[in-house]
């Protein structure tokens, strides 16, 4: 699995680029914006990504304490700087996805086509925002 990691480079006009292991670079961004200062200086601040795979749910909106450190350290230090968490410091620092329970009924035609579908599903949200 690929874990939270993130390399913040400081730029001209103290702006930053960040290379981020998100699924949602955008919601990365306006995070990482207000941590810095940067509301409304867009072209301050960019996250870019490739791609991320294999974050199995931490990767959407858990990968942000990560990105605000490695952008911090960038801003005061004026270098780059990368934070990339092994396991054990992932499980402590972000955690996991929240656990869902989801029962389903489906109902088909003869044809194959699927007639009805009935599906419950149950979050536990614990204290904490995720998606």
């Amino acid at each position: 699995m690929e874990k939270q990691s993130v390399c913040a480079i400081p730029e001209e006009r103290n702006g930053i680029t960040l290379y981020s292991s998100t699924q949602a670079p955008d919601f990365c961004r306006a995070v990482v914006a207000g941590i810095l200062g940067l509301h409304g200086k867009g072209s301050l601040l960019a996250v870019k990504c490739t791609r991320a795979g294999g974050g199995f749910g931490p990767k959407n909106s858990r990968n942000v304490p990560v990105a605000g450190a490695a952008a911090v350290a960038a801003h005061k230090l004026d270098q780059a700087v990368k934070v990339a968490l092994e396991a054990t410091q992932e499980h402590v620092a972000i955690g996991h996805r929240h656990s869902f329970k989801v029962q389903y009924k489906v109902g088909y035609k003869s044809d194959g086509s699927i007639q009805a579908c009935k599906v419950e599903a149950w979050g536990n949200g614990g204290c904490t925002h995720d998606f």
